[in-house]
């Protein structure tokens, strides 16, 4: 006598059942060397593309070193060197006169402070 559920059985154990084809198609693919070549062409292909975003990546973020120097400009003017800073300092060199005042009576601008 058979039971219902021995039908259901038998419906769910052939629905699982893989058929022959199948069972070929897989066996001769897992044989074949064919996917290790292909596994091989796919890292050597992933490693270029991510070298090749690594270097573009490298070259977006790399920017030329920013200038945290003040900016001079020099013009002679005869003997006469006149150097002016962006920030409005202004330095006059000049050669040496014949009428300097003796040794230790003058004063040393630096920067708008006297010392």
């Amino acid at each position: 006598m058979l039971e219902p559920d021995d039908d259901f059985d038998r419906r769910i154990r052939d629905w699982l059942q893989p058929d022959q084809q199948t069972v070929e198609r897989v066996k001769a693919r897992a044989l074949s060397t064919q996917p290790r070549r292909q596994r091989i062409e796919r890292i050597l292909a992933l490693s270029a593309v991510a070298g090749l975003l690594v270097a573009l990546a490298g070259m977006w973020f790399w920017r030329p070193a920013s200038t945290d120097f003040d900016v001079f400009t020099a013009t002679f003017n005869g003997d006469v060197l006149v150097i002016r800073a962006t920030d409005g300092t202004t330095w006059i060199l000049g050669p040496e006169s014949g009428n300097q005042p003796p040794a230790g009576t003058g004063q040393v601008v630096y920067q708008g402070d006297q010392r």
